[in-house]
């Protein structure tokens, strides 16, 4: 059984993961990935870039500024309908068998699309990707797009991957939201703690299990950690501080930020900005990255003076 996308794995499963057709299909990249986005803003370029490291850093793989013999070796491409690709100058040189596909694409109402070139080891020397954002695709989180499609990017998957479960660093996000609205979110039962002077929360899911840990009250610093079974694979550091406290403390902090992040994680996620208005405070988020390698600040205003400041960054964990 599978919970978030990540769980027991079978020879089966990995055959289903590998296999087009009856034929088996597998490549990975032989060169460092020097990727190009088009089609978003500059905001969520930086989501999908750092969603491409992230998992590019999870693989052992290395990244590129550019590719020798191409200049850039992975291309993505975000769209609102598939005729637009008719209108690239020159892709048709890349991808001749592009136009046709563009066919099948419109026909089928496909969302997605992706094409390799393989170098004379067989190995991947270039990848294109194509999203077309539309029949709900477009109201999902930048970064659980551009995780899906960093995973899909990496090797040659077969036709029945992913199909009954979702990508690891997709099921990871789901996972981290579901822990932090079940414990400090949710007034989740303290645990004996790992360290002296900290308090804990944990959460457990299928092969997963989370841990905050930290000190303090009104000024505060800890630690989020989820492991796969025994091994640790993601980490989040964090420290908050009241900066007036002559008009804020700690247990309205902690009201504020209680509602505003039970409102951010009913949308299924914990990055990618956030605003909220509690009681005439208002509660900021800014985030860069996604949950493979992120960096982010909390904030709580009122009046336009900020009274509490928390400051985050973490990642997925490479032994």
């Amino acid at each position: 059984m599978q919970q978030f996308g990540i769980g027991i794995v079978t020879p089966d499963d990995i055959q289903t993961m590998f296999t087009s057709g009856e034929a088996y299909n597998f490549a990975r990249w032989g060169r460092p990935i020097a990727p190009i986005v088009f089609g978003v803003e500059d905001a969520t370029l930086a989501t999908i870039k750092g969603a491409i490291e992230a998992v590019v850093m999870t693989a052992g793989h290395m990244m590129a500024e550019t590719d020798p013999e191409f200049g850039v070796n992975l291309m993505m491409f975000f769209l609102r309908d598939w005729a637009e690709l008719r209108e690239v100058p020159d892709l048709d040189k890349l991808l001749p068998e592009l136009s046709r596909a563009i066919d099948r694409l419109e026909a089928g109402q496909a969302l997605q699309y992706r094409a390799f070139r393989f170098d004379d080891k067989g190995a991947i020397k270039t990848a294109f990707s194509f999203v077309r954002l539309a029949d709900g695709a477009e109201d999902l989180p930048a970064e659980t797009i551009a995780l899906t499609q960093a995973v899909q990017a990496m090797l040659t998957w077969g036709e029945g991957a992913f199909a009954e479960a979702p990508p690891l660093a997709e099921g990871l996000e789901a996972f981290v939201v579901a822990a932090k609205a079940a414990t400090y979110v949710g007034a989740g039962q303290k645990v004996e703690p790992s360290r002296k002077g900290a308090f804990d929360l944990t959460y457990a899911e299928g092969d997963f299990t989370y841990r905050d840990s930290y000190f303090g009250g009104t000024d505060f610093v800890g630690q989020e950690v989820v492991w796969r079974g025994d091994e640790p694979v993601w980490a989040m550091n964090y420290y908050g501080r009241v900066l007036a406290s002559d008009v804020f403390d700690g247990a309205t902090g902690a009201e504020v930020i209680r509602a505003a992040l039970s409102a951010m994680y009913q949308e299924g996620r914990f990055l990618g900005g956030f605003d909220f208005s509690h009681e005439g405070y208002i509660y900021e988020d800014r985030s860069s990255g996604a949950v493979g390698q992120f960096t982010g600040i909390e904030r709580i205003l009122r009046d336009g003076r900020e009274l509490y400041r928390l400051d985050y960054h973490g990642g997925v964990i490479v032994p």
